[in-house]
C-alpha cells in the first residue's frame, strides 16, 4: 500500500550501554502503520454551527471558539504524568504543523544542532500554550490519562478527541453518535510511525525462521487481512478493503506515507524523554510553565541526552 513507507525503518536506532543514543545501522522492517488525527463527534459540530471539517491551523481554532460559545469542551484530553499521552499528541501535532522535513529529520536522528527556541518548536508549542490558555482541551488535565480522555469523548462531555488508528475499532464500537476524524488541518507534517519493526539480531540461532516470520506477516494474504480490520497494512491492496470508513482511513495514511510527512512520535530520540515531555506537559497544562521555559528544559534534557 505504501510503496515509499520503508523510510520508516530509519526509527530502529542503537543505544550504547549508558543508554546514549549510538552509531551504525540497525534496520527494522515495519508491516503496518500509525498516524494521529482527532476524532469528532458530528452532531455536536453541527450544534455549534460548523459546517465543514476545518482545512487550516486558523480555522481549527475558529471550531474550536465555536464550540467553546456553545458550551462544549473542544478537546478531550490528558496530561497524567504516567499515562497523559493526548496533551503530548496535540503539542506535537502543532509542533508538526509547521515543521519542515529537515526540521522533525534534524532532531529525530540527532543530525544537526536543533536549537528549540527558534522554528516550529517555538512557534508550535507557543500556540499549544495558547490552546491551553484558550480552554481548547478543558481543565484539570494533571491527573487524567488517556483512558479516561476517551471515556470523556464517548461520553459526549467533548467533541473530539486526538488519537491514532488504534483507537478506530473501539471508537466504531462504542461511540452512540456519528463520527468521523481528521488530521491536523493545514498541517506540512503528522504524526506517525510505524506500527511495529520486525528485527532479527545478529546472534540469533534461528534467523530463518525469523525472516519466514516477517515474510509471512508482509504476505499479500495477512497484508490484506489487516486492511480489512482497519491495521493499515503498508503492503497490502486497498482495493479488498469493502468498508468505505477503513478504507478512507487507510487511504488518508497511505497519502501521508507517500508525500514522506510522517513527524514519527516526540520520545523516540532520547532514552527517558517519555517521562520528562509528559511531565512538562503537565506542568504547562497546570500553568505552572510557560512555553518558553518548557523549550529551555527541553534544550537542556535533549542537548544531554544527545550528547557523545
Amino acid at each position: 500500500m505504501g510503496q515509499k513507507s520503508l523510510r520508516l525503518h530509519v526509527c530502529l536506532r542503537p543505544y550504547d550501554e549508558e543508554g546514549k543514543a549510538g552509531s551504525g545501522n540497525w534496520y527494522g522492517i515495519p508491516n503496518v502503520g500509525e498516524y494521529v488525527y482527532f476524532y469528532y463527534n458530528k452532531a455536536k459540530f453541527a450544534k455549534a454551527g460548523i459546517t465543514e471539517v476545518p482545512t487550516d491551523l486558523a480555522s481549527f481554532e475558529s471550531a474550536m471558539d465555536k464550540l467553546k460559545a456553545a458550551g462544549e469542551v473542544p478537546i478531550s484530553s490528558s496530561a497524567s504524568t504516567s499515562q497523559g499521552f493526548n496533551q503530548m499528541w496535540v503539542w506535537y501535532s502543532l509542533v508538526s504543523a509547521e515543521a519542515s522535513r529537515k526540521e522533525i529529520d534534524d532532531f529525530m536522528f540527532i543530525q544537526d544542532k536543533v536549537v528549540f527556541q527558534s522554528g516550529a518548536w517555538k512557534s508550535g508549542t507557543e500556540r499549544f500554550q495558547k490552546w491551553i490558555d484558550q480552554g481548547y482541551m478543558g481543565d484539570q488535565l494533571g491527573g487524567l490519562s488517556f483512558e479516561q480522555a476517551t471515556v470523556n469523548f464517548l461520553s459526549e462531555k467533548a467533541g473530539m478527541l486526538p488519537w491514532n488508528n488504534g483507537m478506530f475499532a473501539r471508537i466504531r464500537k462504542d461511540a452512540s453518535f456519528d463520527w468521523g476524524f481528521f488530521i491536523m488541518p493545514g498541517a506540512k507534517l503528522s504524526m506517525g510511525s510505524s506500527g511495529h519493526l520486525w528485527g532479527v539480531p545478529a546472534k540469533s540461532k534461528n534467523k530463518d525462521l525469523a525472516y519466514d516470520w516477517i515474510e509471512t506477516t508482509l504476505s499479500p494474504e495477512v497484508q490484506n487481512l489487516i486492511g480489512q480490520k482497519g491495521g493499515l497494512p503498508l503492503a497490502g491492496d486497498i482495493n479488498v478493503i469493502s468498508d468505505p470508513l477503513t478504507k478512507e482511513l487507510t487511504e488518508k495514511f497511505n497519502q501521508v506515507v507517500a508525500a514522506d510527512t510522517l513527524s514519527f512520535y516526540p520520545d523516540y530520540p532520547v532514552p527517558g524523554f517519555l517521562d520528562f515531555i509528559q511531565n512538562h506537559m503537565q506542568s504547562m497544562s497546570n500553568k505552572n510553565e510557560t512555553a518558553s521555559q518548557y523549550l529551555d528544559a527541553l534544550q537542556t534534557f535533549y542537548d544531554k541526552g544527545t550528547k557523545d
